[in-house]
C-alpha cells in the first residue's frame, strides 16, 4: 500500500474522489461553491500535516531546523551551546611612555580596568596588579569586551528563580554573579548542588537568550524574597577581538592612582616577553556556534558523557576551547605502544600523565594562561589522579618545489603559477592537517596534479623547521678553552632516520630577513662549510641521531682569537631537510605538518 500524500492537492483529490461515489455527489462543478468548500477543506487539513510533520520533524536531533529545538536538544545531551568567545592575553602597564624609565610612585590596577586598541576595541583587566617603585613595567591579564551589569530583585516565591539575559554578543564563560555581593559559584547543573550551596546554572535557550538559574532550597541555596542579584558579564566581539600584532592595545580608558589616591598618567602595550612567555598576540575570539556545530559538538558530548577518560574524550572536550584549533592527547599507553614497550615496562611516574599537545586558532602554541584557563575547564571532568602535561607541538614546514608542464599553449602559465600554490596552501594549512597525519607521494602529487590545463609536472618536497634565538647570549656554550656556537633544534623524527638526503642549514642575522646557507650536510655525511660561514662545525662534539631525530650541531669560530665573532648576533636558525623518500612517516603524537613555502615554474611543451 502506497503511503498517502497530505498536500493541499492531494488531500482535494482524494475529497472529491470520495464524494462522487455518493449518488447525490456525483457531479461537482469545478467552480461551484461546493468546490470552494471542498478547496478550503484540504487547505485546512495539508496546513494541519505541515503541522504536525514539522512537530515531529523537530523532535528529531538529525532534523531540526528550529533553534529553540537544536538548543533543548542539546540540554539533553549534556552540552552548553557556545556564545561568542572573546580573545585573552597579556598588557604591560608603565608610568613611562617609552617602558624604559622605572615608576617613581606605585600604581594599582585594577581588576576590570579598561584599555582600548587604537580602533577603540576594548579590553579589561581580569586581576589586579601593582605597579612597584622602581619597577619599569607590569604585565596583566586582559580580556576582549565591556563590562554589562544587570541587577535584580529576588521573589522569594516559586520554587527555582531564573533571570534571563537577551545578548546576542555575550561572552561565553566570563560571569560574575552575586547574590547580595556574595559570590556565586558556576556548576553544571542546579540538580547535583546540596541544598545550602551558593550556586547558579547557565542555560540556553537561544542564540540570544541566557537563562541564570538558582536554586531551591533542595538543589542549591534558595534566594529570598528581597535579595539583590548582580550579574556581570561581557559583550563580546567575537573573531573581531582576535589581535595578532605588537603594540595596538595602546590606550587606557580607565583612570588610574597610586596608592595615596593621586590620579597618575599610565601607558599601555602589548608587546611579545620571552622571559615571562608571553606573546603580543591575544587570541582565542570565536563565534557563536552555528546549528551544525551544536549537533556536532553535541554528539560528542554525549559520548563521552562530558567526562575525560579516553584520549577521545579529552580532545573532544579540548576542541570546545576557545583556544584550541587542533590537539594530540596520549598517555602512558600510546607511549608503550610508540617504544614498542609491554606493560610491565611502565614506570609507575608515567601511568597518571595526560600530555597535551595544541595549537591555537592564530597558529601558535598555546600560552600559560591559556594553558591554565584549559586546565580549570577540565578540572571537574578529568579523573583526579590525572596530571595534565601540556607539551608543545612540533610543526614541520613543506617546502614544495615545481616544474609545471602545459602541452596547451592557451593556458595562462602566472595563472596556473597562483592555482598550484594555493591549491598547496589551503590542503596543506594547519586548518586542514591534524597531528600525526602523514604526507605521502602519490597524494601531494596529486593534489598538484589536478590542476586545470597542466599537462605534467617535475616536484620534490623539502621539509623546513626554524628557530628563533629568544637570547643572543644563552647562544653561546663557554669552555675553558674556546667559544662554542650551540643549536639544538629537535628537528625531524622519521625523515631523517633512514639517513638518506642532505641536510642544509641556514641563519638570519640581526636585522636581516636574508637567509644566508652556512652548512650542508650531504648524502655521504660530509658537511660542506660555505666561504662566507664564521663557523666550522665540530663533529665531534655534534651528533646527529638517526633514531629518534634529533639534532646537536656545536659551531667552533673559524679565528678562535677574533673577539669580534662573540658579537654576531643571530635571529633565526632554518633546518632544510631534502629527503630521497618523498613519503614523511611521523611517529610521534606531538608532531604536525603544515605548508611552509613553494617555488613554482611553469612553461610549455615544446
Amino acid at each position: 500500500m502506497a503511503a498517502k500524500v497530505f498536500d493541499f492537492e492531494s488531500i482535494q483529490s482524494r475529497l472529491v474522489t470520495y464524494l462522487k461515489e455518493k449518488e447525490l455527489w456525483d457531479e461537482i462543478l469545478k467552480y461551484s461553491d461546493t468546490h470552494t468548500l471542498i478547496d478550503l477543506q484540504a487547505f485546512g487539513e495539508a496546513e494541519l500535516a505541515n503541522y504536525i510533520e514539522y512537530c515531529v520533524r523537530e523532535t528529531k536531533w538529525d532534523l531540526a531546523l528550529n533553534p529553540s529545538s537544536i538548543y533543548k536538544g542539546a540540554r539533553f545531551r549534556g552540552y552548553t551551546p557556545q556564545m561568542k568567545r572573546s580573545s585573552r592575553g597579556y598588557v604591560f602597564f608603565s608610568e613611562d611612555s617609552s617602558f624604559t624609565s622605572p615608576a617613581t610612585k606605585r600604581v594599582i590596577i585594577p581588576k576590570y580596568t579598561e584599555v582600548q586598541t587604537g580602533g577603540q576595541l576594548p579590553f579589561v583587566t581580569t586581576e589586579q596588579r601593582i605597579l612597584e617603585i622602581g619597577a619599569v613595567e607590569v604585565s596583566a591579564p586582559v580580556i576582549q569586551g565591556t563590562m554589562i551589569s544587570n541587577t535584580y530583585e529576588a521573589t522569594g516565591s516559586g520554587d527555582f528563580e531564573y533571570y534571563s539575559i537577551n545578548d546576542l554578543d555575550m561572552e561565553d564563560s566570563f560571569f560574575e554573579v552575586l547574590v547580595n555581593e556574595i559570590p556565586y559559584t558556576k556548576i553544571t547543573s542546579i540538580y547535583g548542588a546540596a541544598q545550602s550551596e551558593l550556586v547558579y546554572e547557565v542555560r540556553r535557550e537561544s542564540p540570544t537568550k541566557t537563562t541564570f538559574v538558582f536554586g531551591n532550597g533542595r538543589f542549591g541555596k534558595k534566594l529570598l524574597s528581597g535579595d539583590i542579584v548582580r550579574i556581570v558579564y561581557l559583550k563580546s566581539a567575537g573573531e573581531e577581538g582576535n589581535i595578532l600584532n605588537a603594540n595596538i592595545i595602546n590606550k587606557i580608558s580607565s583612570q588610574l592612582y597610586d596608592t595615596s589616591g593621586e590620579f597618575i598618567q599610565m601607558f599601555v602595550r602589548n608587546v611579545d616577553n620571552t622571559g615571562l612567555n608571553i606573546s603580543a598576540k591575544l587570541d582565542g575570539g570565536q563565534e557563536a556556534d552555528d546549528v551544525d556545530a551544536i549537533r556536532s559538538k553535541a554528539l560528542g558530548s554525549f559520548v563521552s558523557g562530558d567526562r575525560c577518560i579516553t584520549s577521545a574524550d579529552y580532545e573532544t572536550q579540548l576542541l570546545r576551547s576557545a583556544y584550541v584549533q587542533k590537539v594530540s592527547v596520549w598517555g602512558a599507553w600510546e607511549i608503550m605502544k610508540e617504544l614498542g614497550l609491554t606493560t610491565w615496562d611502565t614506570l609507575p611516574t608515567n601511568e597518571n600523565l595526560v600530555y597535551i599537545s595544541a595549537i591555537s586558532p592564530s597558529g601558535i602554541p598555546l600560552t600559560n594562561e591559556q594553558q591554565e584557563i584549559i586546565t580549570l575547564e577540565l578540572q571537574d571532568r578529568k579523573s583526579p589522579q590525572a596530571i595534565l602535561r601540556f607539551v608543545d607541538p612540533k610543526v614541520m614546514g613543506l617546502h614544495f618545489a615545481v616544474r609545471a608542464f602545459c602541452l596547451d599553449k592557451s593556458v595562462n602559465l602566472t595563472d596556473l603559477i597562483s592555482t598550484i600554490e594555493s591549491n598547496l596552501q589551503t590542503r596543506y594549512s594547519l586548518s586542514e592537517m591534524d597531528f600525526k597525519e602523514n604526507v605521502y607521494d602519490s597524494m601531494w602529487r596529486a593534489e598538484i596534479s589536478k590542476t586545470e590545463g597542466l599537462t605534467h609536472h617535475n616536484s620534490s618536497i623539502t621539509l623546513v623547521r626554524e628557530k628563533e634565538f629568544d637570547n643572543y647570549d644563552a647562544f653561546y656554550a663557554d669552555t675553558p678553552t674556546v667559544d662554542y656556537l650551540a643549536a639544538s633544534p629537535d628537528c625531524f623524527v622519521t625523515p631523517i632516520k633512514q639517513d638518506r638526503g642532505s641536510i642544509v642549514i641556514d641563519f638570519q642575522y640581526e636585522n636581516d630577513e636574508t637567509w644566508i646557507t652556512c652548512f650542508t650536510r650531504r648524502i655521504d655525511g660530509q658537511f660542506d662549510v660555505s666561504n662566507d660561514s664564521l663557523f666550522n662545525i665540530n663533529m665531534t662534539l655534534s651528533s646527529i641521531n638517526y633514531s629518534n631525530g634529533n639534532m646537536a650541531l656545536i659551531f667552533e669560530p673559524k679565528n678562535l682569537l677574533d673577539p669580534q665573532t662573540r658579537l654576531i648576533k643571530f635571529k633565526n636558525m632554518r633546518v632544510r631537510y631534502v629527503c630521497d623518500n618523498p613519503d614523511f612517516l611521523l611517529t610521534e603524537k606531538k608532531q604536525i605538518f603544515k605548508y611552509y613555502s613553494s617555488e613554482i615554474t611553469a612553461s610549455y611543451m615544446e
